[in-house]
């Protein structure tokens, strides 16, 4: 702790951060992360999640920046945090949390979904009756926030729904625990199959878990498949292989 502390008030090595790598950052922080002030020189990112692969994505994406670290906790979660320069990252501090800052515009709008997608979204195929959608959600309470994403892709020509999936106050039982919603929690959505494929091929993702089932999308795109029975099989094949392999780096995890 007396390290940490010191580590609050040492100068900090200085980054210049590009515009996309800024905007992905950003992206990947306001999903769940909550970055704090520590000292004029010291920001702090601080979360926990059930997922191992968010836990190690913002260990590799602010390592090179400061110290970062992610353990398991008593709540069968992993505790990341990171301390890092305050000058160069204090756009992640910015105010207007509800709305997307000026600074995001066309040139790295992608990035930024890229990191949002990554934090707090998902990449998915979905059974629709006897047929399947390719789909992309963001998730999140901040509705103002969803509604600008919303408006920014609709300006570029892409369709999107958005609906409440939990009202606060809401209990839902998820992998053994209960989660409360303390505010009214939202999704946003692309699932029309060729905006799909569109946009999956714009955002620079890098969570791997996302990567392997876009890959999966392109390979059943190619293929010019539409009855969800002719893809069934592959896809749960991979909901499997991915729910394993996080369960061993899990377990690894515990035992280090």
């Amino acid at each position: 702790t007396a390290m940490i502390s010191m580590g609050y008030i040492k100068e900090k090595k200085k980054f210049n951060l590009s515009s996309k790598e800024k905007a992905y950052l950003y992206g990947l922080v306001i999903g769940d992360v909550t970055p704090v002030k520590k000292s004029k020189y010291t920001l702090k990112l601080i979360t926990q999640t059930t997922h191992i692969e968010l836990a190690e994505l913002l260990c590799k994406s602010f390592k090179k920046y400061g110290p970062t670290s992610y353990k398991p906790n008593r709540n069968n979660e992993f505790r990341f945090q990171a301390f890092i320069d305050l000058d160069s990252f204090s756009f992640l501090l910015e105010e207007e949390k509800e709305k997307i800052p000026c600074w995001i515009n066309k040139t790295n709008l992608f990035d930024f979904l890229a990191g949002f997608i990554d934090s707090d979204g998902s990449i998915m195929v979905r059974k629709a009756d006897v047929y399947f959608q390719f789909i992309i959600r963001f998730f999140g309470e901040n509705l103002s926030l969803l509604k600008e994403i919303k408006k920014r892709l609709e300006n570029l020509s892409y369709k999107l729904s958005i609906h409440k999936s939990h009202s606060k106050g809401e209990i839902r039982h998820y992998k053994g625990k209960d989660i409360k919603y303390n505010e009214d929690y939202y999704v946003l959505e692309i699932y029309k199959k060729k905006q799909t494929l569109d946009l999956l091929r714009k955002i620079p993702i890098r969570h791997k878990e996302k990567i392997i089932k876009r890959k999966l999308i392109f390979k059943i795109a190619k293929r010019k498949l539409k009855h969800w029975t002719e893809i069934e099989s592959e896809v749960k094949v991979l909901r499997s292989l991915i729910k394993q392999s996080v369960l061993l780096k899990k377990n690894l995890k515990d035992l280090s």
